[in-house]
């Protein structure tokens, strides 16, 4: 499964709204997964070509992310589910995924630190909160464990491209 950005004001919203930038896809049962009838459109994902780094082999020194990753990335489906990441050159990051059913919102917010080897990228979760909000009235909220993830990245121009068995998530560079 394909998913492609298509990034504009949307994005622009999700992330003022929430006031913090971060996302993936959320494997969590208490979150709705993203579907193949939900990949947004447009630009479509890099091709396989090594992650470029400045570092021996694609590896960053201790804590620290390449340049080229690090930063705000954004991709926003066409059901209009929004998923953000915010990489820290010191090796931390932010990710927030909101998505919407009907008078539904969940909005999941994580951070932790990341971890590089060669083209191999590890989010390790420090922190989570998913919220939940019916028909905009304020809802609960729950922490719930999220699993360490470890994807394979590259990066085309202002396309980062996350991948892994259910497939790949392209973002587009804040």
């Amino acid at each position: 499964m394909k998913r492609h950005l298509r990034h504009g004001t949307a994005v622009t919203i999700l992330v003022a709204a929430l006031g913090v930038a971060g996302c993936g896809t959320g494997s969590d049962p208490a979150v709705p997964a993203t579907t193949t009838d939900d990949r947004a459109t447009g630009v479509e994902p890099p091709q396989s070509h090594p992650a470029p780094s400045l570092h021996p082999a694609g590896t960053s020194p201790s804590g620290r992310v390449p340049p080229e990753l690090a930063g705000g990335w954004d991709m926003v489906t066409e059901r209009g589910n929004g998923f953000s990441y915010e990489i820290t050159a010191d090796g931390k990051y932010v990710y927030v995924a909101m998505m919407i059913e009907g008078d539904l919102r969940y909005v999941l917010e994580e951070g932790g630190r990341v971890a590089i080897s060669g083209t191999d990228i590890t989010f390790s979760p420090q922190m989570a909160t998913l919220t939940r909000t019916e028909g905009g009235e304020p809802g609960e909220a729950s922490h719930p464990h999220r699993p360490v993830r470890t994807f394979s990245w590259s990066i085309d121009g202002d396309a980062l491209a996350l991948s892994d068995a259910e497939g790949t998530s392209t973002f587009a560079r804040d």
